[in-house]
């Protein structure tokens, strides 16, 4: 039955993709109920923290929430550090694109300091980049300096941007430089690459980050 549930959360992925989100949202539905049935928690919160990505691309953000935060309390008694961060990491775009830029940062701070104790160097890249972004409207010389960071991250290791997000990744950089000036823009992102992953993330851990009604840019 673990198999079947894992099969039906598969199906929802691929539905959610293709733009189908009723039978996404049933076959989520139906994927919870049969790993809480068989007591797979990690399955369980697995499948709600996908599910709240469906809701979350339908527009339907307080229910996107609350389905993170189901499948981060379970991921919390499981003392599953991997669901966390990736729960927390959702937790901190969604609060992103409901304006609250403050409760992003620390979101996303808490996730990517779980990834580093982990050792994924590839998502806490990742996480690096989503927070550049939450931290461009306020301090754009702070973006900059974190993708700075996490360009060098990324060639250190050898994994680049996924293909998917290489375009959009470009056109955002080249609007923050055009915001910045390409010196100033240029400056801030070599500072970043010459720093850690650690020393990045401590600085906008001392950021006192305010609330806005922006969300992350498309």
């Amino acid at each position: 039955m673990r198999g079947l549930a894992f099969g039906l959360t598969n199906t929802a992925d691929v539905e959610a993709r293709l733009g189908d989100a009723d039978a996404a949202r049933q076959h989520f539905d139906e994927a919870v109920r049969t790993f809480q049935t068989h007591g797979d928690l990690w399955g369980m919160a697995f499948a709600l923290d996908s599910f709240g990505q469906v809701e979350r691309a339908a527009g339907e953000l307080e229910e996107a929430r609350s389905l993170h935060e189901q499948a981060l309390t379970i991921s919390r008694r499981l003392g599953d550090e991997r669901g966390m961060a990736r729960t927390l990491g959702h937790l901190g775009d969604l609060a992103a694109e409901r304006g609250d830029r403050g409760e992003a940062v620390q979101l996303l701070l808490d996730s990517a300091a779980i990834r580093q104790r982990l050792g994924d160097l590839p998502a806490l890249a990742a996480a690096l980049e989503r927070l550049a972004w939450v931290r461009e409207p306020e301090d754009p010389a702070d973006a900059a300096r974190l993708l700075g960071a996490a360009e060098g991250l990324r060639e250190s290791i050898g994994v680049p941007l996924p293909p998917a997000s290489r375009t959009d990744h470009a056109r955002r950089l080249a609007a923050l430089a055009d915001t910045m000036g390409s010196t100033a823009f240029e400056a801030a992102r070599r500072e970043g690459r010459v720093i850690t992953a650690e020393e990045a993330l401590a600085r906008v851990a001392q950021v006192d980050v305010p609330p806005s009604t922006s969300g992350l840019p498309g």
